[in-house]
């Protein structure tokens, strides 16, 4: 629980200064129970590691991270922080990132941070990248939203014919069987409930907004 509520923080220097493009994690997630292993794991084995972080719990801080050390050798495993992406995209390259909204374990902002960098430094981003987020989806599926989707189907249209995908159709299966489905919308557009019907039904909404 200490170990959490340093990390909602996110990463803020002695100034309290946000010197790295980190956010803090959802405090609901503690509540259920979904971050806990997983930040047992990332930071006290590998953030101890590769990190510099000081494996005394008592006194973790966030700005105690050796930013040289993370951004050097073998820890750029663990880095993406390089948003032009001019070279691919001038090779006809195209690109779909996705993340669940109830991430526990990568803070779902910085994605959507990285996206509008991607946005801003690399040429013709507009038309080669699209972002989806996924309302209440967990680490790579799970969650209370829908997570069943296929992006390949829409990359390889996207490609081949020059369809750029505005929306992906998804579900969430419990039982065996589809109980919700909701269209999953390009960034920065969401899905809006149109007013009637059951909000269980993806064809009561569309894709819109900001």
């Amino acid at each position: 629980m200490f170990l959490l509520r340093r990390v909602y923080e996110g990463y803020l220097s002695g100034e309290a200064t946000r010197d790295l493009p980190v956010d803090g994690i959802k405090e609901g997630l503690v509540a259920h129970g979904q971050a806990g292993q997983f930040y047992r794991h990332l930071y006290f084995h590998i953030g101890c590691r590769f990190l510099g972080w000081p494996g005394r719990l008592a006194s973790w801080l966030m700005h105690q991270v050796d930013v040289k050390q993370a951004a050097t050798g073998g820890n750029l495993v663990f880095d993406a922080n390089n948003a032009d992406m001019s070279a691919f995209t001038k090779r006809g390259g195209k690109l779909i990132l996705y993340q669940g909204w109830g991430e526990p374990g990568i803070p779902p902002a910085n994605l959507v941070r990285y996206y509008g960098e991607i946005q801003s430094k690399t040429s013709g981003a507009k038309d080669a990248v699209r972002l989806f987020m996924v309302p209440g989806m967990g680490h790579c599926g799970g969650g209370t939203g829908v997570n069943t989707f296929d992006m390949v189907t829409p990359l390889d249209l996207w490609v081949t014919a020059g369809k750029a995908p505005a929306e992906v159709p998804a579900s969430r299966v419990r039982n065996g069987a589809p109980d919700r489905t909701r269209p999953l919308c390009a960034y920065p557009q969401m899905a809006i409930y149109k007013g009637a019907g059951s909000v269980d039904d993806g064809a009561n909404f569309s894709c819109g907004g900001r």
